[in-house]
């Protein structure tokens, strides 16, 4: 019974053309183009970075605080988000989550629908604007609950489990060190 509105964030590592992926998802979509800010964080994260140059924590934390700015200009009461816990051990562990909540400034307006069985209600429950019990227990790195779901709900093609971040590219990131090293990070140099 709540109107969804899907954000897609823009990087410049990660090219997913949301539109000619789920053509008729059934909700409006909203592109938001974050590819200046995001190479601050390459320059200096916050929370460091994951095994190759992914500063996962700090990206969750810019989208999520973008997000929230953007909220009153749609009537948005709350966020929604895909995170699974336990699905990544950098940026989806307990203490990672509540981190990126926070420093978000979210706090309890978000809601992690596939996890939420294992958190405290978010204000979208306690209002009554979604039911607690419809709410899901997902937890680990097994992807089969989240497919099976997305197979249920009529969603047949989607994006690899593995991801899709070129940050979290070895090669990649060796690349990214040496623009990095000689002061070269620049958008053009990313497409490059």
């Amino acid at each position: 019974g709540c109107e969804v509105i899907g954000l897609h964030f823009k990087i410049p590592f990660c090219k997913i053309n949301i539109r000619e992926r789920f053509p008729e998802i059934g909700i409006k979509i909203i592109e938001e183009d974050l590819g200046g800010k995001f190479l601050e964080l390459i320059r200096k994260p916050r929370y460091g970075f994951g095994s190759n140059m992914n500063p996962c924590i700090d990206c969750k934390i810019l989208m999520f605080s973008r997000a929230r700015e953007l909220m009153p200009e749609w009537g948005a009461k709350f966020i929604i988000t895909g995170e699974v816990l336990g699905q990544r051990p950098m940026s989806q562990n307990k203490q990672a989550l509540k981190l990126i909540r926070q420093k978000s400034g979210l706090e309890d307006l978000l809601l992690r629908p596939l996890s939420a069985q294992f958190f405290l209600p978010s204000l979208a429950e306690k209002e009554g604007w979604v039911k607690r019990e419809k709410l899901l227990n997902f937890n680990g790195r097994m992807r089969t609950p989240q497919m099976r779901l997305a197979r249920d709900l009529g969603f047949n093609d989607f994006a690899t489990p593995a991801g899709g971040c070129l940050l979290t590219d070895p090669s990649f990131s060796k690349r990214l060190v040496e623009l990095l090293a000689h002061n070269e990070l620049s958008l053009e140099n990313i497409e490059l």
